[in-house]
This record gives C-alpha cells, sequence and structure tokens, in this order.
C-alpha cells in the first residue's frame, strides 16, 4: 500500500512517500481502506518529536481515519466487509473500569491513531472495531475528516468536561482553524454564545459567518474592553489550545467560577499559574484531549442533520500532506485541511 511516512524528526520534509505491506487485520480488529483523513496540529507535534513520548520509526502519522472496511479479524461482529465507518481516535484496553464506562481515551493502556500505532496517512489502516461508528452515506468523506479530532476534542470540551449551558458564554483561540470553526458551530448547537479570537480580517469575517457573536483580532489594543463590552463579568469558559503563549490572557479573561479548557501546546508546554487568583476567583483549570466513542456517534448525528456543518477549507491527495502540514505551520489555512484518497 502507499503511504506517507515519517522517516526522522523535523520539519515537514521528514515525510516521504513509500510503500508498505498492506496490514492484516488482528483479533478484534478491523482493515479500513482509507476515503479521507486530515491535518491536525498532534501531527506537527509527533514530526518534531513529542516530548517523552517515543514512536517507532519510520511511522504513519493521522488520527483522522474514514473509510470502508475492507476485512475484519476474528472475533469482529461489529462491523463486516464494506461498511462505510469513521473511527473514535483513541482506543483502550476493553475491559478496565474507563473502558468499561466508555471512556477508553481514559484508560492507562490508550493508543492514539498515528501515535501509538500507525494512523491514516496510508491507502489502509487497522482500527479496534469497538473504535469504529458507521458514517452515514449523506456525510461527505472529506467532511467527516473534521470529526474525529478537531470535532470530538470541541464536542467534549464543551459538554462532558465544562458541562456548559445554553446562554453561557465560551472564548475559543484560534477561532478560524479546523478547532476553532468546529468549535463555534458546535457552540451554537449547544446555545452557546461563542466568542473567537482569529489573527487576519479574513479568518474573523469566516468566524463571524459561522456563527461567532464577537471575532477579535488578537492583537487589537481594544481587546479588553470589546470583550467586557460582551461579556462585562468575563467569560464562562475559555477553550485555548494554544497553551503558554495564550494562557496569561486566558486566566485574565474568564470569570469567578469559571473555566480554562486547556487542549494544546501550539504555543508552548509551561505557563506560570497563581494559586492564589485560582482559588480567590474559584476557576476551574481543566486538561483534555479527544472524547468518547459515544460523543464521536453524537456529533456524526449532529452532522447528518445539518446541525453542524464542518468547515473544510482545504482538500488536497493524502500524498501532499507534507503540503497540508506547511500549510497548518504557516497558520494561513481556514478550517480543515481534508486528505483525500482516489
Amino acid at each position: 500500500m502507499k503511504a506517507l511516512l515519517l522517516t526522522a524528526h523535523g520539519d515537514a520534509s521528514v515525510l516521504a512517500c513509500g510503500e508498505l505491506p498492506t496490514p492484516t487485520p488482528g483479533p478484534g480488529e478491523a482493515l479500513v481502506r482509507l476515503q479521507a483523513s486530515g491535518v491536525n496540529h498532534m501531527d506537527l507535534l509527533i514530526r518534531n518529536g513529542y516530548p517523552g513520548i517515543a514512536v517507532q520509526l519510520p511511522h504513519v502519522l493521522g488520527g483522522d481515519v474514514v473509510g470502508l472496511v475492507a476485512a475484519v479479524g476474528r472475533g469482529v461482529t461489529t462491523v463486516r466487509e464494506g461498511d462505510r465507518v469513521i473511527a473514535a481516535p483513541v482506543s483502550g484496553c476493553g475491559h478496565c473500569e474507563r473502558c468499561v464506562e466508555g471512556q477508553e481515551f481514559l484508560c492507562d493502556a490508550w493508543q492514539y491513531l498515528g501515535f501509538h500505532r500507525p494512523g491514516g496517512y496510508a491507502q489502509f489502516c487497522c482500527v479496534p472495531a469497538r473504535s469504529l461508528l458507521a458514517l452515514p452515506e449523506s456525510i461527505d468523506a472529506g467532511i467527516a475528516a473534521a470529526l474525529p479530532v478537531a470535532g470530538l476534542t470541541a464536542f467534549h470540551a464543551m459538554t462532558s468536561v465544562a458541562q456548559l449551558r445554553a446562554g453561557q458564554t465560551i472564548f475559543i483561540w484560534g477561532g478560524a482553524g479546523a478547532l476553532g470553526t468546529m468549535s463555534i458551530q458546535i457552540a451554537r448547537a449547544l446555545g452557546l454564545r461563542p466568542l473567537i479570537a482569529a489573527s487576519s480580517e479574513e479568518k474573523r469575517a469566516l468566524g463571524l459567518r459561522l456563527g461567532a457573536e464577537l471575532a477579535l483580532d488578537p492583537n487589537d489594543a481594544d481587546f479588553a474592553d470589546r470583550l467586557r463590552a460582551v461579556a462585562p463579568a468575563g467569560v464562562d469558559a475559555v477553550l485555548d489550545s494554544v497553551g503558554a503563549q495564550t494562557f496569561p490572557r486566558s486566566f485574565s479573561m474568564v470569570r469567578k467560577g469559571g473555566q480554562l479548557l486547556l487542549c494544546g501546546m501550539i504555543g508552548g508546554r509551561e505557563a506560570p499559574l497563581s494559586i492564589h487568583q485560582t482559588y480567590l476567583r474559584h476557576l476551574s483549570v481543566r486538561g483534555l484531549y479527544l472524547g468518547s466513542r459515544a460523543e464521536l456517534a453524537t456529533l456524526v448525528r449532529l452532522v447528518a442533520d445539518r446541525t453542524v456543518n464542518p468547515h473544510i477549507g482545504t482538500r488536497i491527495p493524502f500524498e501532499q500532506a507534507a503540503a497540508g502540514q506547511q500549510l497548518l505551520e504557516s497558520r494561513r489555512n481556514q478550517g480543515k485541511i481534508a486528505l483525500l484518497f482516489s
């Protein structure tokens, strides 16, 4: 099979098209023929060398897996050859307390597609069958590629983690990226008031078209005043995928009793935290990544009924994923970068 291989750690030039044997599904696994995948910031972190976790090279990146079941391993009865599926990006051991509760992403033996096991930058991918969901024919494969990583992270953050209620405000950094555009629409579907920051006028206009109530320039001298005009006491939650670079501002803009939802480290891994202000303001600092298979199923239904309409800014052949990563690194992308398979 064709695959885009991570051959060493470094910039996008370390990705190379190559050939690998088509994998054979083991017990409990299904082999998926890819129709679409996507480019995520996690791919960049792994490509550069994820802190403290090694991957065996050459490696196949890609947390988004959308396609058709090509074969199943021993004991698999939940899917069969020809089924159109989408994969939850994290699987667990299947039998610990967390897995039994449907929280495989919290399993100590967690495996993330494209990280701990080969992912979607290849024509075929072996996936635990219990991670697969039926994908309706009404959902385009490229659209579906926005759901497993970006969409699931946003949905999990607002629902299971923050448990936000209709009418509450959520501020989203990077409001025109894959996570940001999904977050705006999911927030609207939940009855929330999404407020965003985006780096260009074009990106801010996109955020407003998708349903953001306010789109701010992060470099605007009146940033704080404009935010305070719509959220005088501060926002109820901040979704921060940037990290150290934005954390101080995220901390300052959340209301008393509000929540900081941390789901990335694009702008740095470590940031100072005022313990005094955290307890004095009764703040909750919540870390998160991805979510459950059940949450992904709910998100698929929201897309199927057109309540949520993922914004795909770029569609390219999977062999051009290196160019897609460069686009993401330059921060010129708008919405999801989808990788398509012929």
